[in-house]
């Protein structure tokens, strides 16, 4: 439990995104704020906000009712689905990155070719290659 400026909050927390020694501002910031003593009517301010740079998102979760409070649930829960899919799909390309700067030349004649027609890949492009090299390099 946190009070701010005479608000009891269940959660308020703000933190940094990026890692030390980078120049972006970027953060997310929530808070839910204590609603115990409220009445049923009162106000609860229950907010996430992301922001980078420049923008900012503010994403509200009601708990007036019911419905608004399983559809608040159900939010959360399909953020996090995203936020995991997301993190699989940016491990792959970084590794993908990684293979490139270390195949780069390689790489780079497979597409010239590729592009100019002189080199035919019936089951895979310079991508799958790469991706091959991944898997090559992990065992």
């Amino acid at each position: 439990m946190k009070t701010v400026n005479g608000t009891e909050y269940r959660m308020y927390r703000r933190e940094f995104l990026n890692q030390e020694g980078c120049e972006s501002t970027a953060s997310v910031f929530a808070t839910v704020n204590k609603t115990t003593s409220r009445k049923k009517w009162d106000y609860c301010d229950l907010t996430l906000k992301i922001s980078d740079c420049s923008r900012m998102i503010s994403l509200s979760f009601d708990v007036g009712d019911e419905k608004e409070r399983q559809n608040s649930l159900k939010k959360v829960e399909k953020l996090q689905d995203v936020l995991a899919e997301f993190k699989r799909a940016l491990k792959l390309e970084m590794a993908v990155a990684r293979t490139r700067d270390k195949h780069e030349e390689e790489y780079k004649k497979r597409e010239k070719e590729e592009k100019s027609g002189k080199k035919k890949t019936k089951k895979k492009s310079a991508d799958q290659d790469i991706i091959d090299w991944i898997n090559e390099d992990e065992d």
